[in-house]
């Protein structure tokens, strides 16, 4: 799926939540006492807060502050080469959540998969403005050059309000690589997103590299140090193939990878599969987490519910009473909505 959206014309990068402090991640998955409850993820995957995104919209993965009061996500109301989606947040306020609203920073440009970090202090997210560098590029809605970029966290406002600075690109050696005359218009090539921070703070992110990659779309692991990021390297078989492997993250473990890939032997579209990385650094061979997480529509891009106990992600399923709307290519499909599923009941091995 392509996914094309919006991006800056203010200052800060903010969302909100009731005044009270972050908590700190629980590397055990266990959850705080003061975080926000969103209930018992179930232990086949249902909808996430399927109250809050209109039916007939596209709705892509969300993801919260560690202490689940504030959320973001991106929707897209129709998509079609000629709009955009939009980043959203709600806040967790008076015992319910607040209506979607856009992100300032973000209106009139494109945006992808954003990520609050497990630890709550930077904001990641992909993001199509042009910058120093790739200013070359045409910004059309045809052609874009999807960089990732961060915004660290600042104090909250007095009414509780999570704040963050102004997004800038990430630097770090060879995360974003520029777009070229020969892939400008080559769909998701040297386009970096769905960043995720693992548990020890590696970015783990997406993109097309057809003169490094192994396949199509390939996950990419740029290691960090007290240095900062590391140049990010492929990650190898039999986690990436020659097919498409696309977004993932890292459970609470560290070690434990979920990732989307349409390799063969799934059960439709795009389906979650989990691989483990060994102490020697190889990885086992991924396990597809079955029905109670695929289905034979598409799924894709995982993130961990703070406090580690529930796994979202996007899917294309059918829901009961809404339609099938045009893609960008105009064929009929189910509207991408979020869903969850417990940690607990994952197949892993």
């Amino acid at each position: 799926m392509s996914v094309v959206s919006l991006l800056l014309a203010a200052l800060l990068l903010t969302s909100g939540c009731q005044p009270s402090p972050e908590t700190a991640p629980v590397a055990s998955g266990e959850v705080p006492a003061d975080t926000v409850s969103l209930g018992t993820p179930p232990a086949r995957a249902e909808p996430f807060l399927p109250g809050l995104f209109a039916a007939n919209t596209w709705a892509l993965t969300a993801t919260l502050t560690p202490d689940r009061r504030t959320m973001y996500a991106v929707v897209w109301d129709q998509p079609s080469p000629r709009t955009m989606q939009r980043l959203v947040t709600s806040r967790f306020v008076d015992g319910a959540w607040t209506p979607l609203a856009p992100v300032a920073e973000t209106v009139g440009w494109r945006v992808d998969w954003p990520h609050v970090a497990p630890d709550g202090q930077s904001f990641w997210l992909s993001f199509a403005k042009p910058h120093a560098g790739h200013t070359g590029v045409a910004d059309s809605l045809q052609t874009a050059d999807f960089d990732l970029w961060r915004g660290r966290r600042l104090p909250d406002a007095p009414n509780g309000t999570v704040q963050w600075t102004p997004l800038e690109p990430v630097d770090a050696p060879d995360v974003n690589r520029p777009k070229t005359a020969e892939n400008l218009r080559i769909g998701y090539v040297h386009n970096e997103t769905g960043p995720r921070i693992a548990p020890d703070g590696s970015l783990l992110f997406w993109t097309e590299r057809r003169d490094d990659g192994g396949g199509g779309r390939d996950l990419y692991l740029a290691a960090s140090d007290e240095n900062g990021l590391s140049a990010p390297e492929l990650l190898p078989a039999p986690v990436n193939s020659r097919y498409d492997e696309s977004g993932g993250v890292f459970l609470a473990d560290g070690r434990t990878l979920i990732f989307a890939s349409t390799r063969p032997g799934g059960l439709g579209g795009s389906d979650l599969y989990a691989s483990t990385r060994r102490d020697d650094g190889t990885w086992t061979e991924p396990v597809n987490l079955g029905p109670g997480v695929n289905s034979a529509s598409g799924e894709g891009s995982p993130e961990l519910l703070p406090g580690g106990d529930a796994l979202l992600f996007t899917s294309s399923r059918p829901r009961p009473g809404v339609p099938q709307k045009p893609d960008v290519d105009g064929r009929l499909v189910n509207p991408y909505a979020p869903f969850w599923v417990s940690t607990a009941s994952l197949p892993l091995r």
